[in-house]
C-alpha cells in the first residue's frame, strides 16, 4: 500500500481555516519525529504520535499555512499499487 499524496499521485492541499490561504503539504508527520522516524515501524509512530488515531491504512500528512502559520494535520487513505 502507498499513500498517493507521498507518491505525487494526488495533490493535497486545503484552504487555511484561519486566513482562507491555500496550505501547502509539508510531508507526512512521521518526517518530523526525528532523524530515523521514516525508518520507525508503523506501530512505534502510532504509539508516539499521542493522537490516539490508529492510522493502519492512512498516511498522516502536515499541511502549513505560510501566510499565518496555521497547520493541520490530515489523513490520506493509502492505495494498492
Amino acid at each position: 500500500m502507498v499513500c498517493p499524496a507521498c507518491n505525487g499521485i494526488i495533490p493535497l492541499s486545503h484552504v487555511c481555516p484561519r486566513c482562507g490561504s491555500l496550505m501547502e503539504d509539508t510531508g507526512p508527520i512521521s518526517l518530523f519525529y526525528g532523524p530515523y522516524s521514516p525508518y520507525e515501524d508503523l506501530e512505534t509512530l502510532v504509539a508516539g504520535d499521542g493522537s490516539g488515531v490508529h492510522a493502519w491504512d492512512r498516511c498522516i500528512h502536515l499541511l502549513a499555512c505560510s501566510n499565518c502559520g496555521t497547520d493541520r494535520r490530515v489523513m490520506v487513505d493509502l492505495v494498492t499499487q
